[in-house]
Order: structure tokens, then sequence, then C-alpha cells
């Protein structure tokens, strides 16, 4: 990958993938989180929009394998149905159950793999 640069903000690293066959989804992820420089990793969407408190109200329990996961069969409202991806967990616990599975490589069901194992 090449490391194109920040995109306004300091904390945004924009990075290309060129030479790739094709596009997968849970590489591209699986590249994002590789290189990310925090502990904690918030996984969204584009079109999300985050409250101020979210960080705090999302703490992760140092002692324990927690994580923070949309789950659209426990949405409260129609919007809610759209988290299934959002996530959020610590860096280790990520690549200690692997991280993505690259296999999956149709849009859906990789976060659901992932929060299983």
């Amino acid at each position: 990958p090449e490391v194109v640069g920040a995109v306004g903000l300091k904390q945004v690293l924009l990075v290309r993938v060129e030479k790739e066959a094709r596009w997968i989804l849970t590489r591209a992820f699986n590249l994002g989180v590789a290189l990310a420089c925090r502990q904690t990793i918030v996984r969204v969407d584009c079109d999300y929009r985050l409250a101020s408190d979210f960080m705090s109200a999302h703490t992760l329990n140092a002692s324990s394998r927690t994580f923070f996961a949309g789950n659209w069969q426990h949405a409260r409202d129609e919007n809610e149905r759209h988290l299934n991806g959002a996530l959020v967990l610590r860096w280790n616990d990520f690549w200690n159950v692997g991280g993505y599975d690259e296999r999956v490589q149709t849009y859906g069901w990789e976060d659901e793999d992932l929060y299983y194992r």
C-alpha cells in the first residue's frame, strides 16, 4: 500500500492500494486496522454521525475482552437497523481472533463472523 497523506486532519490517513485484482472489503478492513496507531479501534461507515460523547459512552474494560457492536436485531428504530457493522474494540483483541476473515469476499456477514469469534 502507498500512504498518500493526511486528508485535512492529522488523525486521518489516506492509503491507496494498487495492483489488486479486485476490491475485497475484509482485506481493506484488515489493512486499516493494521495501520492504526491507537489501541482502540472504531469501525464505522462513512455515513455514520457519532455523538460527541460516543467514546466516553463506549469505554472498553481493560481486564476483559469486551467490545461494542451494532446489532440490527436489537435496534430501537429503523435508523439503528443499519448500524450492524459499527464496532469498537481493542486492537489486540481484533488480531487475537484473526481480524476479518478474508475468505469472506462478498458484501455482508464479515461483521457477524468476527463478532462470533
